[in-house]
């Protein structure tokens, strides 16, 4: 499951945000925020987000049913690769809000970054009750699966997400990671007890 989980984020991580250096010709000031701004560890938010960030929760703290400003918290987090507190907004905004398929999705991946592939597929679940061809919890779900070493599963949700939605853009990636889960189930039955039990990797 280790390698599983390892697996699969590897292949989000592909997509994650990459910081934009300074602008050729910037004032003095933005050079001397972006000098700054590579002071800080990895994955800190810039100054401007911190005032963002204090900005809405203090917004939320004032406002405890305003499901937009959980969301926009989370999706901040989120971005900045902080899950632990992506997934403490998204919980809130989810409690206001929870036939959001697309913020019940945020949070089911949010898990799955944080290697805790049964959690997400519990929130990938509710999210697919609501809508149950939603593309992007589909693609997810199976990737859930496929961390947990529950190659069959991924499986049959990837080939529902391909036929569900013919011109899916990625579809090419899930085509091969299709192949990659059913070379494991077949690498498992060539190879009895070789496969590793789900739940073993912290």
């Amino acid at each position: 499951v280790g390698i599983a989980i390892g697996f699969v984020l590897g292949f989000f991580s592909s997509d994650l945000i990459k910081k934009e250096p300074v602008p050729v010709g910037a004032s003095p000031a933005a050079a001397q925020q972006g000098a700054a701004a590579e002071q800080l560890p990895e994955n800190h938010p810039s100054m401007d987000d911190m005032q963002k960030l204090q900005d809405m929760q203090q917004q939320a703290a004032a406002n405890p049913n305003d499901k937009q400003v959980r969301i926009a918290l989370g999706n901040m987090y989120y971005d900045m690769q902080r899950f632990d507190a992506a997934i403490k907004w998204y919980e809130e905004a989810v409690g206001l809000d929870p036939n959001n398929v697309n913020v019940n999705t945020d949070l089911g991946t949010s898990y799955l970054y944080t290697n805790k592939p049964e959690k997400a597929i519990e929130q990938y679940t509710k999210s697919l009750a609501i809508d149950q061809t939603h593309p992007q919890t589909l693609q997810n779900l199976g990737f859930a699966y496929f961390a947990m070493a529950n190659f069959k599963d991924a499986v049959t949700t990837w080939e529902k997400l391909l036929a569900t939605h013919p011109e899916y853009p990625h579809r090419a990636d899930i085509e091969k990671q299709i192949q990659a889960a059913k070379t494991h189930m077949q690498t498992a039955t060539a190879k009895p007890g070789s496969q590793p039990k789900a739940g073993t990797a912290k």
